[in-house]
């Protein structure tokens, strides 16, 4: 490979796709209106919040949940981002505070080297209504605890993968993304609020603009 990045790795709702996934099915189900309250609620730590939405899933079925996630749609462009891609030696990952069942689809459908993603306690398919996090030695970010640590992740990625996190594209487009924006050696804001673009050195709203980086045809941004 002749370009300066050998790991892209994407967060997956607003991202990878247009919606949100929960939102979605929340929607399907029509309990959109508590999704919404559960969201808003104040919580010590960010990853309470992952906790008690999964609770608004006992007893639904994954199976259900898969076929509204196969209905969300992907987002624009996508496509002409994963050809060139597909023609480098990248590898590719999504991590997501989604489900083990959700990302794994996503990441198959996708070719995606890696997935990471929280697990939805299942007994066979219907949800128990609890959740494994993935960050469960509770590593913080900013003071804050997450359900998943996208930052330490993308480091445990270049440890096992033998490259510096100077070789990585990072894109997300909320909070929990800030964390790997900020360590990948090019750090996309998506769609993104200026929480996330103040840490990102690319801000975009056009998936087509990260294929220089991924061809080897730009290494950094032009300011």
């Amino acid at each position: 490979m002749n370009n300066a990045y050998k790991l892209i790795i994407f967060d997956m709702d607003g991202t990878l796709l247009k919606d949100h996934f929960i939102y979605a099915y929340a929607d399907h189900c029509g309990f959109r209106p508590q999704l919404t309250d559960t969201m808003i609620h104040p919580r010590a730590e960010p990853y309470m919040t992952s906790i008690a939405v999964a609770r608004l899933l006992k007893d639904r079925d994954s199976k259900e949940m898969l076929s509204v996630f196969g209905r969300v749609p992907m987002q624009t462009h996508l496509t002409s981002l994963f050809d060139a891609i597909n023609q480098t030696g990248m590898k590719t990952a999504v991590i997501s505070a989604s489900y083990h069942f959700i990302v794994e689809r996503l990441r198959t459908n996708l070719g995606l080297t890696y997935g990471f993603s929280n697990t939805l306690i299942l007994d066979k398919s219907i949800a128990t209504g609890e959740i494994r996090i993935h960050n469960r030695e509770k590593i913080p970010y900013l003071g804050k605890i997450y359900s998943i640590n996208k930052g330490a992740i993308l480091e445990e990625l270049c440890k096992n993968l033998g490259i510096s996190t100077t070789e990585v594209i990072a894109i997300g487009d909320g909070p929990i993304d800030r964390s790997m924006i900020e360590k990948a050696g090019l750090g996309v804001a998506f769609n993104a609020n200026p929480d996330v673009q103040q840490v990102a050195a690319l801000q975009t709203s056009d998936l087509r603009d990260l294929i220089p980086y991924v061809t080897g045809e730009q290494h950094k941004p032009l300011h």
